[in-house]
């Protein structure tokens, strides 16, 4: 078995390897920190490869660049993994080699063959107290801390040392693996009929990304400031969509949720001009009882309405919003982008569900409807758009003569403009009216207590004054000349991007400009 990386060779070692293995092997700086003396001579570095070395999966590391190796990897079995589903990951790699990359691009490949060629369900890993580089090697990895022992025999080394042990399960290595979730993606993409999704739309590239790594198009890449949240970017002059991976989920979900991220590409590359101006509206944005009340009453009829056009009931919805468009003429505006923007991608991520799995297109529309009649769940207001706008897209459509073009967005105002102003509109009953001002009363509430308990905190982690670049905007609040921004803050420090990693309340001296940053705690 031969195994191949960017910039190595695994392959099995042979008996000629020795003067090169001897090479290092005989540094003191090498084996002593694994356990093993340093060799003494040639023909101990021999031996030991034919007794040690050359055993089932174990691998020289050889540079593509030289065709030498100058180190070792490998699998083997003993008390700490007896079992056939696991195995133990050993590895060395000599001095000139150090601080290159080397042993993880080597251990990557080897996780990966030990996970899809061998079948494995557990790959342990271990490290001697002081052993700083093989402990930061394993955290790369992503391998899991599982306990210490104290005097642990070295008995080639002839004394006990404290040991730590850590393991990676299959399930793991899946989760953190982007080379696999890739490939994985891309199996799921591939099943997806985009002919029935949306007029004209077909699928971007992709790229996923973790706090270290970014991988896009079969390859590792550096990872840029440009790679920021789920969304889509213009990479090497083309329209990508782009994916943080945090947290595990279902290839279709996540097949789902990548399509979403392509058809802002989409909307970009075709010049969909109707995207909502997300930081002037956090500072804009007016949340009032009378138009949260009729929004909810525009949701229960597109609930409605996805089990069955009715003609009556689109007409009610059109008169709450030409009201809601004539009274509230900035809010309603900026939902109608967001619905456009963020609704359609959603209503597109819902068609992808309905081909993949039924069940969690399902499960997509029985969170619609707990979500879209919970006042509270219209704060922040940008959050609702992703279900109203899906089901507004869906209501428009049934109605008939929908324009899929990027021209006259967003559609739903256009059609507006034809509408009769009403007046007899149904704002709810009191119960209604009075849970949206409680849920009102408590987003504030609870905006205040954000702000408040990081100021008084005063754990500062950026001064300024900087101009604002980015923030989370998914679920951003603007209280009292604050943003908050969960995960991370994007900002320009002399026209260079800069982005730091974490959840932040940010104190603004204007719309643009960052006065402090403090870590939201």
């Amino acid at each position: 078995m031969v195994l191949e990386t960017e910039r190595l060779i695994l392959r099995p070692w042979e008996e000629t390897d020795a003067e090169e293995c001897y090479k290092y092997a005989k540094d003191p700086q090498v084996g002593p920190a694994a356990g093993w003396p340093a060799h003494k001579s040639l023909d101990e570095t021999r031996q030991v490869i034919k007794d040690i070395l050359m055993a089932p999966e174990t691998y020289a590391i050889v540079l593509k660049e030289t065709g030498l190796p100058v180190g070792s990897i490998g699998f083997h079995h003993n008390d700490l993994a007896p079992g056939e589903d696991e195995a133990e990951l050993g590895y060395w790699i000599g001095v000139p080699y150090w601080g290159r990359g080397l042993v993880p691009e080597a251990s990557k490949e080897m996780l990966r063959h030990a996970f899809e060629d061998l079948k494995l369900k557990r790959v342990w890993c271990g490290y001697y107290e002081g052993n700083e580089k093989s402990k930061r090697v394993q955290e790369k990895l992503g391998f899991k801390h599982q306990w210490v022992n104290e005097n642990v025999p070295v008995p080639q080394m002839g004394e006990t040392r404290i040991g730590h042990v850590n393991l990676l399960t299959k399930e793991d290595w899946e989760k953190g693996n982007l080379e696999f979730l890739y490939r994985k993606v891309t199996e799921e993409i591939s099943k997806v009929d985009f002919s029935k999704l949306w007029e004209g739309f077909k699928p971007l590239k992709f790229a996923l990304y973790n706090e270290t790594e970014c991988f896009f198009d079969g390859h590792f890449i550096e990872k840029t400031a440009d790679f920021c949240a789920n969304t889509a970017i213009k990479y090497q002059g083309e329209m990508i969509a782009i994916w943080n991976v945090q947290q595990a989920l279902s290839m279709p979900i996540f097949a789902s949720k990548m399509i979403h991220e392509m058809f802002h590409g989409f909307q970009e590359a075709e010049g969909w001009d109707c995207w909502p101006r997300e930081m002037e509206a956090l500072y804009r944005y007016q949340y009032t009882e009378e138009n949260l009340s009729i929004k909810l009453r525009e949701n229960k009829l597109l609930l409605e309405l996805l089990e069955g056009f009715d003609p009556e009931k689109y007409r009610e919805l059109l008169a709450c919003r030409k009201y809601r468009s004539e009274k509230f003429p900035y809010e309603f505006s900026y939902e109608c982008c967001g619905e456009e923007i963020e609704g359609s991608a959603n209503y597109v991520e819902w068609q992808v569900l309905k081909q993949l799995d039924e069940k969690e297109a399902d499960k997509l529309i029985a969170d619609m409807r707990k979500t879209m009649l919970q006042p509270e769940f219209f704060f922040p207001i940008r959050i609702s758009g992703y279900y109203t706008g899906a089901l507004l897209i869906n209501a428009m459509i049934m109605a008939g003569g929908y324009n899929y073009g990027p021209e006259n967005r967003p559609v739903i105002k256009m059609i507006l403009e034809s509408e009769n102003p009403g007046s007899d509109i149904n704002t709810g009953n009191e119960e209604e009216r009075a849970a949206v001002s409680a849920a009102l009363a408590s987003f504030l509430a609870e905006s205040k207590k954000i702000v408040e308990s990081a100021v008084a905190a005063n754990e500062v982690v950026l001064t300024g004054p900087f101009e604002i670049g980015s923030v989370n905007i998914y679920d951003a609040r603007c209280y009292n000349g604050y943003i908050t921004s969960r995960f991370f803050l994007m900002y320009l420090e002399n026209g260079e991007k800069k982005v730091i990693r974490d959840n932040y309340v940010i104190k603004m001296k204007d719309e643009k400009t960052i006065e402090t940053v403090y870590r939201w705690v």
